[in-house]
C-alpha cells in the first residue's frame, strides 16, 4: 500500500482514537514496547495491575492480491483485537478478527472493499493512489468503529453480537 501512501498501523490507531474520542470512552494507551511483545508473545504475566485489560489490536496483513481469472488486483487485510485480563493475567476476556475484501461475506466483522478500490493491472496503483488512499481511509474508519463497538461492549458486560 506504500504506492498510495497509505499506511495501516497509523491510520487505524488514529481512527480507533477517533471513535473513542467521539464517545468519550476513557482508555489509556499504554506505549510499552516490552509489554506489547510479552502480549504479542502470548507471555500474559506480569501485566500492568493499574489497568483492568488490555486492548491488544494487531493488523495480521494490509495489501493487495491478485484476484485471477484476469479480474486485477483488490485489498485485502486482517486484523484482530484481544482483551485480556490483567486481574487473571493471560486469560483472554474475548477476541475479535475482522477481515476485508472485494468479495461480500455475512458477517458482521467482514468489511466489502469498494469495487473502486479493485485495479484491473498493475499499472493504474500509480495513477489512482488518491482515490486507493481515500478509500481505504474510509474502510480503516468503518473497522475502528466496529472494533470500538467491540471493546465498549466487552467493557460494558452486554452480550457478544455476532
Amino acid at each position: 500500500m506504500a504506492f498510495a501512501k497509505f499506511e495501516p498501523e497509523p491510520a487505524l490507531r488514529r481512527n480507533i482514537q477517533a471513535e473513542l474520542a467521539r464517545r468519550t470512552v476513557q482508555i489509556e494507551t499504554l506505549d510499552s514496547p516490552e509489554l506489547a511483545d510479552g502480549v504479542r508473545k502470548d507471555v500474559l504475566k506480569n501485566l500492568p495491575t493499574a489497568v483492568d485489560a488490555i486492548v491488544d489490536v494487531q493488523i495480521h496483513s494490509a495489501g493487495y492480491y491478485a484476484i485471477g481469472r484476469n479480474m486485477g488486483f483488490t485489498p485485502h487485510f486482517q486484523i484482530s483485537a484481544r482483551v485480556i485480563d490483567t486481574i487473571n493475567p493471560g486469560e483472554i476476556i474475548d477476541e475479535f478478527s475482522y477481515e476485508g475484501d472485494y468479495e461480500t461475506q455475512d458477517d458482521s466483522r467482514h468489511f466489502t472493499t469498494p469495487k473502486i478500490l479493485t485495479q484491473p493491472s498493475l499499472a493504474t496503483f500509480e495513477r489512482n493512489a488518491a482515490i486507493i488512499r481515500a478509500g481505504l481511509s474510509t474502510v480503516f474508519e468503518v473497522v475502528a468503529t466496529r472494533l470500538v463497538d467491540d471493546i465498549v461492549r466487552v467493557r460494558d458486560k452486554r452480550p457478544r453480537l455476532d
